[in-house]
């Protein structure tokens, strides 16, 4: 009992002063408060863990789950219920975090200030986003893989899949209250930023031809997988249909190139990006809260490779669409 206790007191001595270093160390490296901390993009991220937590589990297994992550000592059963809950919040961080630097991305392009010598540093900033969502991901992924560990093998192969063997509640109303945080949050995203350039940041998020693409291929999946509307199907039909219509926007883009056409050249930017943010509004408002209060879970695997490849797949579409919008401008402005 002794030995326990002091091994306990040891991690806390060692949590208590690697923590401070840690955050030093951020602030002496990264240029200071001034570049590392946006308010912007913590709202995002905190703001819209809360409200897909809600919208995907009930309070009472929330709470549950987080005073089980703040206690040593946890049951077997508890570990397998909690573990899922924890996954899916750093999950949530992931793609939260890539979210905020597409809506970073597309608010620099519309935006006419600072020119294109401001365009590396504006991008920069938006990278801060995934940045967050790094961090929260990392800290709610060694949680889960606190419960993990604590989960006999032989028992419990893999806690996703024995969700259902934990007590279900309803949830109405902390489903209902998630769901009208994340409304806000979505709208704040379509139109709190209007920059003072020629186009507006919504036209780019709600391409109608790209949205089509994707809701309608995701639900002609869906109904092709015969597994009705649920996540598990929902989630890499999202995918499937995001992956066609970036393809189908980088294929547009090129033939503009070749025709030196510019306005070509914008639409299938505008393609490409709003299929990504289709795909990502689709994922966090619909297929993860129903996947999260789904009892079928099954091809885990797949849904963790859309889960985390999804969001590092629309980073680099947003480096190929940088490039893209760069390039244009240098052939417009050069002279003979």
């Amino acid at each position: 009992m002794s030995t326990s206790v002091s091994r306990s007191n040891t991690n806390a001595l060692l949590i208590s002063i690697l923590s401070p270093a840690f955050l030093i160390a951020v602030l002496a490296f990264s240029g200071g408060p001034g570049y590392w901390l946006d308010l912007q993009w913590v709202l995002l991220l905190v703001g819209g863990e809360i409200a897909l937590l809600l919208m995907g589990f009930p309070w009472p297994e929330i709470r549950r789950s987080v005073a089980r992550a703040a206690n040593r000592s946890v049951e077997a059963g508890d570990s397998a219920r909690s573990c899922y809950f924890w996954e899916a919040a750093a999950r949530n961080a992931v793609n939260l975090g890539v979210l905020g630097t597409l809506v970073g991305f597309v608010t620099q392009v519309c935006s006419d200030t600072g020119g294109l010598s401001g365009f590396p540093a504006a991008f920069g900033r938006a990278l801060l986003s995934t940045t967050y969502g790094i961090v929260l991901a990392s800290i709610f992924g060694m949680i889960s893989l606190k419960f993990r560990l604590g989960i006999p093998t032989a028992d419990t192969p893999d806690p996703a899949e024995t969700w259902e063997q934990a007590p279900q509640s309803s949830g109405f109303w902390s489903h209902g209250l998630g769901y009208i945080l994340f409304l806000g949050l979505f709208l704040w995203i379509l139109f709190s930023s209007v920059p003072a350039g020629p186009y507006r940041p919504v036209d780019w998020f709600v391409h109608w031809p790209a949205w089509l693409v994707v809701l309608g291929g995701t639900i002609a999946l869906a109904l092709l997988s015969g597994s009705s509307f649920i996540g598990t199907a929902l989630v890499p039909g999202f995918a499937f249909t995001g992956i066609l219509g970036s393809f189908l926007g980088i294929g547009q883009a090129l033939q503009g190139f070749s025709a030196a056409k510019i306005q070509m050249v914008a639409q299938g930017i505008t393609f490409m990006i709003s299929s990504c943010f289709a795909v990502l509004a689709g994922l966090l408002a619909v297929a993860y809260p129903l996947l999260d209060r789904s009892r079928d879970r099954r091809s885990m695997l797949l849904l963790r490779v859309v889960w985390y490849g999804f969001p590092v797949l629309t980073l680099l579409l947003i480096a190929t669409a940088a490039v893209m919008v760069m390039i244009p401008i240098k052939i417009e402005n050069a002279g003979p």
